[in-house]
């Protein structure tokens, strides 16, 4: 039985700490979910197959700030296609993107979801260290964005989400061309 593929758009957003200089990257987490997680999150019909487009509403709806300014920016990386379970009556197709330099808000993004604006998304951090929560413990992470933040280059503690260094996803999966996703989002 073929199921229907959904898509699902992520952004690990990356800056410099602004006091310290320190390499961060941002994590969500909401709607009483244990793990953490990329901003971002499922096309919609009004996205017409569009990722960017899906990225720059949930990025507006989740944490208050607008993606289109940094278009240029934006850069694709990976696909992914996990077998979560094999009688799931859905298949994610998750799409990872990344954002260097990222210049958003923190007070802003703090009032946005403190005033109860962020649509699913309660907490968020920006860290240094996202594969470690505060006291060292490994941080529960969804296992695409553990293995993306390992490939950007951060490393820490592993844990029962953690995937093996040689995860893949599903190589059916195509990889997307950032710039034609540009394309029809300009239109």
């Amino acid at each position: 039985e073929k199921k229907e593929i959904k898509n699902v758009s992520g952004i690990c957003a990356e800056r410099r700490n602004p006091i310290t200089g320190a390499r961060e990257v941002l994590l969500v987490r909401g709607g009483g979910k244990e793990a953490w997680q990329f901003a971002g999150g499922h096309d919609k019909p009004e996205d017409k197959g569009n990722l960017v487009q899906a990225l720059v509403r949930e990025i507006r709806e989740e944490v208050g700030e607008d993606l289109a300014p940094d278009l240029k920016s934006l850069s694709y990386f990976r696909s992914f296609c996990p077998p979560w379970k094999p009688d799931a009556e859905q298949v994610y197709s998750i799409h990872s993107f990344v954002l260097e330099n990222c210049t958003w808000d923190e007070e802003k993004m703090r009032a946005y979801i403190d005033a109860g604006n962020g649509d699913d998304v309660n907490e968020f951090v920006w860290t240094s260290d996202p594969l470690c929560n505060k006291d060292g413990t490994p941080r529960l992470l969804y296992p695409q964005v553990d293995r993306i933040l390992r490939l950007r280059g951060f490393d820490g503690p592993r844990n029962a989400n953690t995937p093996p260094d040689d995860y893949e996803g599903d190589a059916s999966t195509p990889e997307i061309k950032v710039e034609e996703l540009r394309e029809c989002n300009a239109d």
